[in-house]
């Protein structure tokens, strides 16, 4: 594959594919495009596939977070950040996006994610995402916390079977004001990270499986008017 040096777009979505993909991309000097996503790939992403205008994995598992799969070190390089999609993307995957009760344009390249059910824009910029009594069943991952630099408010309301713990990833959300994350069947502590989102005025967690010690850190956000946990094992 590394011979095609003059092909810009590579377009093998949907297709059950199986294995690494091949260092030899790295060779590939036009190639601006990749979309692969809904295949099984393993192993380690390619380096050079980040600094692809557009690329899209979404469904593989790649050995390491594929946001931080750059600059030479395939993992813990945050440098490199993924699309706003992708990071939808990860969250529709990770929670049967498919059984979703509403899941109008949802992985539709053809639309722009501000017309994606439950997301919510100003300005074309991505400021709210409200996916409440929606069926979501599987958990939260990290990757869904990449790369929102407007996001002021997030609702992942009355979805009982979303389960799992808040990955201490959310404390990228750095304009966060509003977080309801209530009842679930969340577990697990709540992280101390979430201390550092500094414009949070308002935090809803109750009716989970929350258990553990509240961090001090918490308890001195300066910004934060409500924080309501009743009916956790806290």
């Amino acid at each position: 594959i590394g011979a095609l040096g003059l092909t810009s777009r590579i377009w093998i979505a949907n297709n059950q594919l199986t294995g690494t993909v091949p260092t030899e991309i790295e060779f590939m000097a036009s190639l601006q495009e990749f979309k692969a996503q809904q295949n099984d790939f393993s192993g380690l992403l390619p380096s050079s596939i980040c600094s692809l205008p557009d690329f899209n994995f979404a469904g593989s598992l790649f050995d390491c977070p594929l946001p931080f799969c750059c600059t030479g070190n395939l993992c813990g390089d945050p440098s490199c950040v993924i699309s706003e999609n992708y990071a939808l993307e990860s969250l529709y995957l990770s929670t049967n996006g498919s059984g979703w009760r509403r899941k109008d344009n949802w992985l539709n390249d053809s639309q722009p994610i501000c017309q994606w059910e439950g997301v919510f824009c100003t300005s074309n910029f991505v400021t709210a995402i409200r996916l409440n009594n929606n069926r979501l069943d599987g958990t939260i991952p990290c990757e869904f916390f990449s790369n929102w630099t407007f996001l002021t408010e997030l609702q992942l309301i009355n979805n009982p079977d979303l389960t799992g713990t808040i990955p201490s990833e959310i404390a990228q959300l750095g304009e966060l004001q509003r977080m309801d994350l209530l009842n679930n069947d969340l577990i697990g502590n709540i992280p101390s990270e979430i201390a550092r989102l500094d414009k949070l005025f308002s935090m809803a967690l109750y009716e989970n499986r929350l258990n553990g010690t509240i961090s001090t850190y918490i308890g001195g956000m300066s910004n934060l008017q409500e924080m309501l946990l009743y009916d956790n094992d806290l």
